[in-house]
């Protein structure tokens, strides 16, 4: 003991502190670099710890997101809606609900309307989205007089420059009227 005090000097008494720090200082790092999901306690991870931009689909295991889990934000879609006032007495190609659209490219469209038959005689509304002077094919619904029916529409529009607006339009047989309401009209820029 003697003659490990005798060694025992201010310098050697702070160049082994020293060396315990450093050497202890990556064994720290690595400790942290190797936290698991094992470590992670259930519902203790929110959105707020994770910095935005840190995670890649490559760091989310297949078929663990549902759309439900994404925000149009968080999947950088743009989306846009409409809705269009009732109206009575429709027939042919009068638009139903219109929607411009900040940005060129293709565009996904969802237009959605009751629909009574105001007439005497069954009659179908074929819709479609009109584009400048493009039409594109989409759904409608067959309604039997005096009924109502949902009419849905889906499409796949190209939005130009020239030609920002997008219009959902119908057609019947032009052997009875219509009377819409609930219109709406939903664009999701895809490309």
């Amino acid at each position: 003991m003697q003659r490990l005090r005798s060694r025992l000097s201010h310098s050697n008494v702070l160049a082994s502190v020293a060396l315990v720090v450093a050497l202890g200082a990556p064994g720290v790092a690595a400790a942290k670099a190797l936290i698991t999901g094992a470590d992670i306690r259930d519902g203790t991870v929110s959105g707020r710890d994770i910095r935005d931009g840190s995670l890649r689909s490559g760091d989310i295991r297949d078929g663990s997101l549902h759309a439900r889990d994404l925000s149009v934000g968080a999947a950088r879609l743009r989306m846009v809606t409409a809705t269009g006032p009732d109206i009575a007495n429709y027939e042919n190609r009068e638009v139903i609900v219109h929607r411009r659209v900040p940005l060129s490219g293709d565009w996904l469209a969802l237009g959605r309307f009751s629909a009574h038959n105001t007439g005497a005689s069954d009659d179908t509304l074929n819709c479609a989205f009109l584009v400048g002077d493009r039409v594109y094919g989409a759904a409608g619904a067959s309604v039997a007089a005096g009924e109502t029916a949902t009419a849905e529409s889906v499409g796949l529009v190209h939005v130009t420059r020239s030609a920002r607006g997008v219009a959902l339009i119908c057609e019947g047989s032009g052997a009875t009227t219509f009377a819409l309401s609930r219109i709406g009209l939903k664009l999701v820029k895809i490309a």
